[in-house]
């Protein structure tokens, strides 16, 4: 009789160890599936930009306008310059901080889907055919995207003389 115990209660362990490590196993990959949702949902809301550099009027002066063109609403983005010469976010403007020209500025409010971020710039008579923005994103949820995007520049308008 003691025996029989003994082996049931052996039987009991083992199915009790194999119940605890399925459950383990179970947690686990619930825990992956639910990362790899996060990612593709997260991958999904990745916004995206459109941006045009263009004269302002007869002023003589340059606006960065880039739009949302894919996810958002975004809380917050700032926009740095990465690739291309001659150009710079004028300085004393909103988004950006100080009198001098800079390569980053950020948003001020809020930007939802088809809004558009906009920003003086300073053109240099010598500067590239375009430029490559980084620019760092954030929502109300605190998910960050780093998406980036070449804008097309003007070309320099040149006045030929007889």
């Amino acid at each position: 009789m003691a025996v029989a115990a003994l082996v049931i209660s052996i039987v009991s362990l083992l199915v009790a160890g194999l119940a605890a490590w399925f459950t383990w196993r179970q947690t686990r990959a619930e825990e992956a599936a639910t990362s790899i949702e996060r990612k593709r949902h997260h991958a999904e809301r990745e916004p995206a930009f459109e941006g045009r550099v263009k004269l302002v009027s007869n002023s003589g002066w340059h606006r960065l306008d880039l739009r949302l063109a894919q996810g958002g609403p975004l809380a917050k983005v700032t926009v740095t310059i990465v690739e291309g010469d001659g150009v710079e976010f004028a300085g004393n403007q909103y988004g950006v901080p100080g009198p001098a020209a800079r390569a980053t500025a950020f948003t001020i409010n809020p930007l939802k889907r088809d809004e558009l971020a906009t920003w003086r710039v300073l053109l240099a008579d010598s500067r590239s055919s375009r430029i490559r923005l980084v620019c760092e994103c954030s929502d109300d949820a605190g998910d960050t995207w780093e998406v980036s995007t070449w804008v097309d520049l003007p070309p320099k308008v040149r006045i030929s003389v007889w």
